[in-house]
């Protein structure tokens, strides 16, 4: 069963997270709120959109936390 398919059939699975921010210090405060968080884990960083991409790709998160303005591309275009 796929990790997703588990956390919505009521199991208690933690939702895998990604973090793209350009400024440790938000990515900082996000990784400490997550480990606060009992249903949430930080699966990964990254601090531009184009490595955030590549990131999501790899881990394959159920929720990615993406800052508004990235070098680069800003984080609407990068969720397209």
């Amino acid at each position: 069963m796929a990790h997703n398919e588990a956390y919505s059939a009521g199991h208690t699975s933690r939702l895998g997270v990604v973090i793209i921010d350009e400024y440790p210090e938000t990515a900082e405060t996000m990784h400490q709120w997550l480990k606060a968080t009992p249903d949430l884990h930080e699966v990964g960083y990254a601090a531009s959109a184009r490595e955030g991409i590549d990131l999501i790709r790899r881990k394959r998160p159920q929720v990615a936390l993406i800052a508004a303005t990235l070098p680069g591309m800003d984080g609407l275009q990068a969720t397209k």
